[in-house]
């Protein structure tokens, strides 16, 4: 059963059977096994949770950063229970300025939720840990978080996980996470942050797709298939650690300033960073691909590549007075450095090993072993 404080008063308990639809500024429903909950136009704070029974899910309502109250199925700040539910969830929280939490869960195939207009906050698993220590001051994502109303613990999405934001400043949060085939992530127009796997670590119930990944090394967030995250217009930023995807990684921006961290993250083949025009920074460390490729695009971008290993890496600065900086990385094959036209500068933080190395259009002459 849900955990939450009393300073939220007493809680109506409910249970909803099959098709059963009551009026309330969040409605539920269960339709064929699928278990819809569809939000207004207000500001709502939404927690889904596991019930004690298999197929059954908690929805409970808070009060907004106004004191307002959620209602669910009419009852304000009201707690139901749902049976029944063995296929999909799609969440559905309209507009205002929206939470939700989805924590300590099973779900039994695919999640789908569009957090529509407003700044909106999602919380996916448990809650957040800071990235201690940060990558860079660079791409410090220190933004507060809002209050967490109720206990949070691990997630398991069986299908594909989607999670879709439209206009405002979003914010997601997603850690203790196992996604079972693929994940899609796009948070649209707005300064957005989104961090992955800076909860606490857990280690996948099934092997992994990638044989190289040690049985040991703790994983925050987890894709089997491939993991797509559109960070949209703005200046947004994007961290991850403790991340292992199966297949590949697509991390794009758009026209603004960008901040991007992929800190301990195993990618089973490919890795592909974009971040559009604006002054961006990247940073990645720890990183394991097969390939990896970083385009920044126009405007004057900063690159940091530490302690990582690759098949194959390919770096594109674009236009802009570009910086990129290469320490205690190994690339099997091939690493090509473009730094595009601009005033750019490669430095050598020491340690690199590289089967064979493409420089061009930078400004200085490398070591030996500088990228």
């Amino acid at each position: 059963m849900l955990r939450k404080s009393s300073a939220y008063g007493h809680l109506a308990v409910e249970s909803l059977e099959d098709r059963q639809l009551l009026a309330g500024d969040v409605s539920v429903t269960v339709n064929g096994g699928n278990l819809l909950i569809r939000g207004d136009a207000e500001d709502n704070v939404i927690a889904i949770t596991a019930g004690e029974d298999p197929g059954q899910f908690v929805i409970a309502g808070f009060d907004d950063s106004n004191g307002d109250p959620t209602s669910i199925e009419g009852v304000e700040n009201g707690e139901l229970v749902v049976d029944g539910v063995t296929g999909n969830l799609f969440v559905g929280l309209g507009g205002g300025d929206d939470s939700l939490f989805l924590t300590d869960a099973e779900l039994p195939r695919n999640v789908v939720v569009f957090a529509g207009t407003g700044n909106d906050f999602v919380l996916v698993g448990q809650g957040p840990q800071p990235l201690d220590p940060e990558p860079t001051p660079e791409v410090a994502l220190d933004a507060p978080l809002p209050e967490i109303p109720i206990d949070t613990g691990p997630v398991h999405v069986a299908g594909n996980l989607v999670l879709q934001f439209g206009p405002g400043d979003d914010r997601l949060e997603q850690h203790a996470v196992r996604v079972g085939r693929n994940e899609v992530v796009q948070m649209g127009l707005g300064d957005d942050i989104a961090r992955l796997g800076l909860g606490p670590a857990i280690v996948p119930d099934e092997p992994t797709d990638t044989a190289d990944l040690p049985p040991d090394r703790p994983l925050g967030v987890a894709v089997q298939g491939n993991l797509s995250v559109q960070l949209g217009a703005g200046n947004n930023g994007f961290a991850a650690r403790h991340l292992h995807v199966g297949r590949n990684l697509h991390v794009g921006g758009y026209n603004g300033e960008d901040r991007i961290a992929l800190v301990d993250a195993t990618i089973g083949h490919f890795a592909f960073v974009h971040t559009g025009g604006g002054a961006d920074n990247v940073v990645l460390n720890g990183v394991e691909a097969r390939y990896a490729l970083i385009n920044t695009g126009a405007a004057d971008d900063r690159v940091r590549i530490t302690d990582s290993v690759f098949g194959g890496l390919g770096v594109l600065l674009g236009s802009g007075d570009d910086h990129v900086a290469v320490g205690g990385t190994s690339v099997r094959w091939l690493a090509f450095f473009d730094g595009g036209p601009g005033t750019d500068t490669g430095e050598n933080l020491g340690g690199n090993s590289f089967g064979n190395l493409i420089r061009i259009r930078f400004e200085n002459e490398p070591e030996p072993d500088e990228a």
